[in-house]
């Protein structure tokens, strides 16, 4: 996810740490989701034997507020100060030739 956030931060004519931040930490925060999150909630489901669903049921919420507060967070930190959002050039067009999206024969 890192090089399309980064891809896309800069044809939109924005920074892109701030999207790597949330690629990163909310990749960690949502991992608390799931049995095959993290290595940590392997070692837990399997010890305990229990369900994916059940899991999925407890952990869901704490992931979900979690993300929240992530968002929080870093929409605090990186609006403050920053300059007022400006619109971002439309792309350039680009001719496509027909000929190229077809698939070569072997």
């Amino acid at each position: 996810m890192a090089p399309f956030a980064i891809t896309a931060a800069k044809r939109m004519g924005l920074k892109p740490v701030p999207y790597l931040l949330a690629v990163a930490t909310a990749s960690n925060i949502g991992s608390v989701a799931s049995i095959t999150g993290n290595p940590q909630n392997m070692l837990i489901g399997s010890y305990s034997g229990i369900h994916y669903r059940d899991f999925l049921a407890h952990l869901g919420p704490v992931a979900i507020a979690g993300l929240f507060l992530d968002w929080l967070v870093l929409w605090l930190l990186c609006t403050r100060n920053a300059p007022p959002a400006q619109r971002a050039a439309d792309p350039p067009e680009r001719r496509i030739e027909a000929a190229s999206l077809l698939k070569p024969g072997s």
